[in-house]
């Protein structure tokens, strides 16, 4: 997914056919992650117990959360513009964790819409620009997989990195 988000952001402004077709294998390859955890009952798992991160901050805990800030910045996100994001998640985490906990929420269901806009988004604040694409929600896909799979044996990060990647994919 990080290389494929590379060449995505690449392709933008050098070819607008290869950058549709790379933003439709990015969709591909996020809906087959969601419907891995989807079904496997992680997403479940996860939310049944994602309230109790209500009361964390991820921007003042933002030294520990040092794993997830290099993998944005491998995927081409200045650091930057990566110090925000925190300030964001943790302002639209209360909405997200509600949304999660409500029965048959999914996380494939955020793919569609999450493609869909990319590259076309107006507006917004400076540290989620690429340009012409907004990076935040592409890159909460990649959060949530790489840590939930990577990290299963330590559930508490892949809680939080779940919770943190459906914000970032969800959130308005």
């Amino acid at each position: 997914m990080i290389l494929l988000f590379k060449e995505l952001t690449i392709q933008a402004h050098k070819n607008p056919a290869q950058f549709q077709a790379l933003k439709e294998a990015y969709g591909c390859v996020a809906r087959g992650a969601m419907r891995y955890l989807d079904p496997s009952g992680i997403t479940a798992a996860i939310a049944s117990v994602a309230p109790i991160l209500e009361t964390f901050s991820f921007a003042e805990n933002a030294p520990a959360l040092a794993f997830e800030t290099m993998l944005i910045h491998e995927m081409g996100i200045l650091f930057e513009k990566i110090a925000p994001f925190w300030d964001f998640v943790d302002r639209n985490m209360t909405k997200f964790i509600k949304q999660m906990c409500k029965p048959c929420f999914s996380l494939e269901s955020l793919v569609d819409p999450a493609v869909a806009s990319f590259g076309t988004e107006v507006g917004g604040e400076e540290w989620e620009h690429l340009s012409p694409e907004f990076w935040r929600k592409f890159v909460g896909f990649v959060i949530g997989v790489n840590n939930v799979t990577a990290a299963v044996p330590t559930c508490g990060v892949a809680v939080a990195s779940v919770v943190v990647g459906g914000i970032a994919v969800a959130a308005d």
